[in-house]
């Protein structure tokens, strides 16, 4: 049964386990359409044609997605651009963009930008995750602020990030890139690059966090240093800038194809392309062993297995290794709940309206 709803609470509201809600393109901003609330379901929340075209503000003052209340990987967020969400102070409720809390969601294909968090803890301006074992695929996490971890933070959490960018993110004290704080942290095949820290470090660990990499390229951070006191820190098959001891790594100029973009300006991120230029030390330097299962493809839709070898490609060519690609989201073909274009006060729109 397809049901059109006026805002995008709305349609979770009425929503029961395995139903999709379909967001129609647009900028949604608003009350019905921020601090939006997944209330335990399991069910797909998605845009009808990615981050691109459907844009959700929190408008600096309030978040964009809180999923606390049990959720587990049947939970899905994918293909919204989170956009300028703000988290408050309070040590319990991390993330500026999108929160979670003692829970498991899958978020994938996102890109989630410019959002602040001002918590004590591993704030996690874009991504913020306390508990749980969420797994986030994808994604580009930029541009995002936070005292600690302006990218992503995590505490007491068990999270998987694969095919991510990471960048441009600002920490006023530790960790630009991530915060970790007594959590088990896996990254595969994600880019964490150009990240500042007005402390030290782009990632910060400590209070028995555990951190493996794997096919990863860390290049360019200020400054490109680890804070903290990790149980475990293991990296493997990855491009650390400055060298770190590990299987398979390697310290060498990645050689993106064209970083400050058309415009030879770094900071105007939409152009940047960190994809591998031909001659890359990363190419055929990855494992294929360490890409998730059920993993064929790079985020360009490219076979990510080409040579089958056990070794092979860093980036966002054909097959496993560093680097996450370009943001992909494939066009979704049916939903069995539609949520329309918001009328709240405020809320802005493009394109055919429902």
């Amino acid at each position: 049964m397809r049901a059109e709803f006026p805002t995008i609470q709305a349609a979770i509201n009425a929503a029961v386990d395995g139903d999709a809600v379909l967001v129609n393109n647009g900028v949604y901003i608003g009350g019905g359409n921020w601090d939006l609330d997944t209330l335990g379901k399991a069910i797909e929340i998605r845009s009808s044609d990615g981050p691109a075209t459907t844009i959700i503000s929190g408008d600096g003052w309030k978040r964009i997605f809180s999923v606390r209340s049990g959720e587990g990987p049947d939970t899905i967020i994918r293909g919204f651009k989170v956009f300028f969400g703000y988290g408050y102070s309070s040590y319990e409720i991390p993330g500026g963009g999108i929160s979670c809390v003692g829970t498991s969601p899958t978020i994938q294909d996102c890109i989630v930008t410019h959002c602040v968090s001002d918590s004590s803890s591993p704030g996690g301006a874009g991504i913020g995750c306390s508990g749980g074992s969420p797994t986030i695929i994808g994604c580009l996490i930029s541009d995002n602020s936070a005292g600690y971890g302006g990218g992503l933070g995590f505490e007491s959490s068990n999270a998987v990030v694969q095919n991510c960018l990471i960048t441009r993110n600002v920490a006023s004290s530790d960790g630009s890139a991530v915060a970790c704080r007594e959590s088990n942290v896996s990254f595969i095949n994600c880019t964490i690059v150009d990240n500042t820290a007005s402390g030290s470090g782009w990632l910060r660990a400590d209070y028995g966090a555990s951190i493996s990499m794997m096919n990863c390229i860390v290049w360019s951070n200020t400054p490109q240093t680890i804070v903290g006191n990790p149980a475990q820190l293991m990296m493997s098959f990855s491009n650390i800038e400055g060298g770190w001891p590990g299987v398979g790594n390697i310290d060498l100029a990645p050689l993106f194809v064209d970083p400050d973009g058309p415009d030879n300006n770094p900071a105007s991120w939409g152009d940047n392309n960190y994809r591998l230029a031909a001659g890359s030390p990363c190419i055929d330097a990855g494992d294929n062993a360490a890409v998730l299962a059920g993993v064929f493809t790079d985020l360009d839709g490219r076979p990510r297995f080409f040579r089958r070898s056990s070794h092979s490609r860093h980036g966002p060519g054909r097959a496993a290794g560093c680097g996450h690609g370009r943001i992909r989201v494939p066009r979704a073909a049916h939903c069995d709940r539609l949520a329309k274009r918001p009328h709240a006060r405020g809320a802005r729109g493009t394109g055919d309206r429902s």
